[in-house]
């Protein structure tokens, strides 16, 4: 007799276009809280880059590669990465740039140690919950990058390739919202094409029928 598996428990949630705007307008919220405006970034980021929480907490000013726009990972969840920036992200870590000294190490150094920044735990409750998404996790900034570039058409193989997925298998979880944007080029594209293939009109509405001429024997 066969065992019956659980049904999986994952889930997958991303943020609507009405919750990205909510997120940006608590982000922009002037806060109390010290750590506010580094929580900010990194939150940012996150969602800019699809990178893992990890990757950007610790990320390093040696692995930002300005001129070619892109991060080059030292280690991570699946090894040494390169993770493509959007031009948003490259000022983002621009602004942080000025801000540090030519010999600092993390590009979000902890406030009491020498280590990097590990508070956004605390800032992430606070955050959503003014933005009113408070069923939202971190990790869901990364599926929302994703589902993003898969609402907009962007091949699930380039959307892998960013986020790092070493199997097709994972980012094929997204496949579903690359359904609506294809179905809409393809229709657009027959529309067009039907024009053509239809027969020219005439003003007063009535199919116009060309008569091809034969050529005297």
């Amino acid at each position: 007799m066969g065992v019956k598996l659980a049904p999986s428990q994952k889930r997958h949630r991303y943020l609507s276009a009405a919750e990205i705007r909510q997120l940006g307008q608590a982000l922009d919220t002037p806060a109390p809280s010290p750590t506010a405006g580094k929580a900010a970034t990194i939150i940012r980021l996150l969602i800019l880059t699809g990178a893992r929480r990890g990757e950007i907490e610790a990320l390093k000013w040696p692995e930002v590669d300005f001129e070619f726009g892109m991060l080059r990972l030292e280690s991570s969840k699946t090894g040494a990465k390169i993770i493509p920036l959007a031009g948003a992200a490259i000022d983002l870590l621009a602004a942080e740039r000025e801000w540090a000294s030519d010999n600092a190490k993390w590009v979000f150094p902890a406030a009491r140690s020498d280590g990097h920044f590990d508070g956004l735990s605390k800032e992430w409750r606070r955050i959503r919950k003014a933005a009113g998404i408070g069923d939202v996790r971190i990790h869901d900034l990364r599926h929302t990058f994703a589902s993003v570039g898969a609402s907009g058409g962007i091949g699930l193989p380039l959307i892998g390739g960013i986020l790092g997925h070493r199997q097709a298998s994972t980012t094929q979880r997204y496949a579903h919202l690359a359904d609506t944007p294809l179905r809409r080029a393809a229709d657009e594209i027959g529309r067009q094409i039907a024009a053509k293939l239809a027969a020219p009109v005439s003003t007063d509405g009535r199919r116009v029928v060309r008569t091809i001429e034969r050529a005297r024997p």
